[in-house]
């Protein structure tokens, strides 16, 4: 899995491409750690370019905004409408606990 930075009128975005499972857990971490001890208030995730995601990589997600949430920090889910990514968030019920956009620009807006 490939984890590029961003940011979005002002908030920190990690666009996540390839596949989020046990073996990429660790990088994902790293690199929504790295956001957290910047002392960010928000995060996008872009995972609209994931091609899979698997019990690990849900887990990690869920860590995230587990994590996030003790620092202050608000995750919003970017997801790809056709992409395979939504239905595991569907079979999971990941898509009621987060807010998710079908763009990044739609979820930096959402930010007060």
């Amino acid at each position: 899995m490939r984890i590029t930075a961003d940011k979005v009128r002002g908030i920190p975005v990690l666009v996540c491409q390839g596949a989020l499972t046990l073996g990429a857990t660790d990088a994902f971490v790293d690199a929504y750690a790295r956001v957290f001890d910047g002392g960010s208030t928000g995060l996008i995730l872009d995972l609209s370019r994931l091609s899979y995601l698997d019990s690990a990589g849900v887990g990690a997600v869920v860590g995230c905004s587990t994590t996030g949430a003790a620092r202050g920090c608000v995750v919003k889910i970017v997801l790809a409408p056709d992409g395979p990514v939504p239905r595991i968030f569907h079979l999971t019920q990941l898509e009621r606990a987060f807010e998710i956009f079908a763009g990044v620009e739609e979820a930096a807006a959402s930010f007060p």
